[in-house]
């Protein structure tokens, strides 16, 4: 999770706190406590405090509560959405929980994980789909050993979850147990979680459906105007509480946090007085406000500017290769690596790492910063752009030099958003090509990110590529096991689609379909797909699909026990993989027919053994029903 400065300096939210304690103190509540913002207003959300609220709940924890262990995840960092190494983070929590213990099993099965993806790289996502079984099971295993212990201690795992905005749609991405919702709690009972995000809970997601005893809500208000206040006095600005100055002030900052400490960061490097505030509209403060940190000195003004656009994360390599690669329309002052670590933090709206040397804008900063400060000094985004360019030069010789799979994972992700900025045809053709390959391998985490990217750049998207953007998350979701929802996407696509788009792509979207109806037992509705898809194949001259449909059919027609058609089916499917010389897929369809042979052989029997069986008991005539039967089922 990334720090801001000063906690010393916390102000207000006792009630908050107080219901914190109140709730880690209490053994029959619920294991979740969710905090998200009160306002309603999407353009008011953001920036009400909750990161400081955490951290400040976690440092009192660890003051008062020598039985509680602390894990602090923050989902703004693409790495934490992982589900691999989010149940690493959480092992390392339990460690340092309970010493003498040693996860064995789970370091064992990681261990191979990671030997495997080095060893085969382009297998790594075929192992990803045994490892979430393999890790799982060796977790639970592990932690079973372990509950024993601290059933006798009395210990508990807090875990502290940031930015849960950034997975709400899709919260399974940071699961690892199938069987299991978010948050995960690896089927062990000495664990409890803290939850930070912008909304609120959608109840009728199937995440959160029918859970609502499983958690405690907390909305979070603005400041009101005496912690206003209290926040201004810690900086050395006083205002007499009954002033018409501190009620103005409090009326343009709305009591929000990320507000009035950009205010006083105005304030403390005398750019503007409080004088100087409360002249300004309440309408137009906020744009009034943002835009002076332009004005802080060179090159704090650059760097705030490079953080809101670089995003992801920031330091002073990053910050040296855009100097050293992109024209400033201004000279740019060198700043050192100490000078930086220690002037950045003061700032209110910057975050730390807690390892590393990587510094973020706060999230609702950053939206400020791009909206009232680069959209008016770089119109046409030529300059953004640059930088954009710079960004991605700087991960492409990064991601050369590292052999983490999710450390380049992360590069990706982080390439793809400034591709998309510089050119959406160009970053949607990088993003189909990682997609696909994500796909291929199951490697659906990844995936889940990627799209994720993409659908930040939505509204900009013409409709075709709308669509394209919609095909690919029926595609994830499918992938996900959740056919149901891929079908919904599916139906929203065909209700608003591209009329040359779907002309292209109605087999792709019928096959899909057919997928689906197929994971999901509806055997008529998925042969029904997959016979429209295959006469525009056909027509297409295109022996490939053709004969993958052709072998779907064939396994439908198996499945309603119709051993004729399915034959049938898988014989004009061998057909074309032996014109095609697959030799692989010849081989699986041969397979087929075996299956299909011994199942049939089977039903026979079956019948037979029964006929003998009435024919003990019943007149000879019952024969000829029997034999009808018979002929039916073949």
């Amino acid at each position: 999770m990334y720090q801001q400065e000063h906690m010393s300096n916390f102000i207000g939210r006792a009630e908050e706190i107080k219901m914190f304690a109140s709730w880690l103190a209490d053994p029959n509540a619920p294991r979740i406590l969710y905090i998200h913002d009160k306002a309603e207003e999407a353009e008011k959300k953001g920036g009400v405090g909750k990161t400081w609220l955490l951290r400040k709940c976690a440092e009192l924890v660890r003051q008062m509560r020598q039985d509680v262990v602390i894990v602090m995840i923050d989902f703004f960092n693409v790495g934490d959405r992982d589900r691999v190494f989010l149940a690493e983070k959480i092992i390392t929590g339990l460690q340092k929980l309970y010493p003498a213990w040693a996860p064995a099993s789970f370091n064992e099965a990681i261990e191979q994980y990671r030997v495997e993806t080095r060893r085969n790289p382009s297998e790594s996502g075929n192992v990803e789909t045994r490892i979430r079984e393999v890790v799982s099971a060796a977790l639970v295993d592990d932690l079973r050993r372990l509950d024993i212990h601290l059933a006798q201690e009395q210990k508990t795992l807090l875990v502290f979850i940031d930015t849960f905005e950034a997975i709400e749609q899709n919260p399974d991405v940071a699961v690892l147990l199938r069987s299991q919702t978010f948050p995960d709690n690896y089927q062990f009972e000495h664990m409890r979680t803290v939850i930070a995000g912008r909304n609120r809970l959608d109840w009728t997601h199937p995440n959160w459906s029918g859970r609502e005893q499983e958690l405690q809500v907390m909305p979070l208000s603005p400041f009101n105007q005496q912690e206003m206040l209290e926040y201004f006095r810690i900086e050395s600005i006083d205002l007499s509480p009954q002033s018409e100055r501190a009620r103005a002030l409090y009326e343009r900052t709305e009591g929000r946090p990320i507000i009035i400490g950009l205010a006083i960061d105005v304030l403390n490097h005398r750019i503007l007085t409080v004088d100087d505030l409360i002249t300004v509209s309440k309408t137009e403060f906020e744009s009034y406000l943002v835009p002076q940190v332009n004005k802080l000195e060179n090159p704090l003004n650059w760097v705030i500017l490079f953080m809101a656009h670089v995003y992801h994360h920031f330091n002073t390599s990053i910050l040296e290769w855009i100097l050293d690669g992109v024209a400033q329309s201004e000279p740019v002052e060198l700043i050192s690596s100490e000078r930086l670590s220690r002037t950045l933090p003061e700032l209110s709206f910057v975050r730390r790492s807690g390892s590393g040397d990587d510094f973020v804008l706060h999230d609702e900063m950053r939206r400020l910063v791009t909206r009232y400060c680069w959209e008016i000094l770089d119109t046409g985004q030529r300059f953004r752009k640059d930088i954009s360019r710079s960004v991605v030069s700087y991960y492409e010789q990064a991601m050369s030099h590292t052999s983490s799979e999710q450390r380049r994972q992360g590069y990706i992700i982080e390439m793809l958003y400034h591709r998309l900025f510089m050119n959406l045809n160009d970053g949607l053709a990088y993003f189909q090509q990682q997609f696909q390959g994500s796909i291929s391998l199951f490697k659906t985490a990844f995936a889940r990110l990627l799209l994720q990217e993409v659908q930040k750049f939505i509204d900009l998207l013409p409709l075709a590529q709308r669509n394209d953007a919609q095909f690919a998350e029926a595609s994830l979701l499918h992938t996900e096991e959740n056919p149901a929802a891929a079908l919904n996407v599916l139906l929203q696509l065909k209700q608003e689609v591209d009329s040359q788009w779907y002309e292209e792509h109605r087999s792709d979207v019928l096959q899909e379909e057919g997928r689906c109806y197929l994971r999901q037992s509806k055997l008529l509705e998925a042969a029904n797909s997959f016979t429209q898809s295959l006469k525009i194949e056909q027509e297409r001259g295109n022996e490939q699909q053709s004969a993958r449909l052709l072998t779907n059919l064939g396994l439908i027609s198996r499945r309603r026990g119709q051993f004729s058609p399915a034959l049938s089916y898988y014989e004009q499917s061998i057909a074309l993989y032996k014109k095609l010389g697959q030799q692989n897929d010849y081989a699986t369809v041969l397979t087929n027919i075996s299956t299909l042979c011994a199942s049939y052989r089977q039903r026979r029997l079956k019948i037979f053994s029964s006929f003998l069986r009435r024919k003990r008991g019943q007149r000879p005539n019952d024969c000829s029903h029997e034999s009808s039967h018979e002929h039916h089922l073949f």
